[in-house]
């Protein structure tokens, strides 16, 4: 259970900090699928800090602009 909450919160940090330097790194791939992934989270924490990087990301990046609706459409 201590590890759950751990990765919990080890991964709203980095959708959170990935958000943040977005117009740095707004092109790596790795990144991209990281904050993708996050978007199927069942916590709201870890999903909003998904949707406030995708946000970010999207604004700089078309591969997430159109991977991110992708997963949000196939999620609904």
């Amino acid at each position: 259970m201590t590890t759950d909450i751990a990765a919990l919160v080890n991964g709203t940090l980095l959708c959170r900090t990935l958000g943040s330097i977005a117009c740095i790194i707004a092109e790596r791939k790795n990144v991209h699928h990281s904050i993708i992934s996050s978007l199927d989270s069942h916590d709201n924490v870890e999903l909003e800090a998904a949707i406030y990087a995708a946000s970010l990301f999207a604004a700089k990046s078309k591969y997430v602009q159109i991977h991110t609706v992708d997963t949000v459409q196939y999620s609904t």
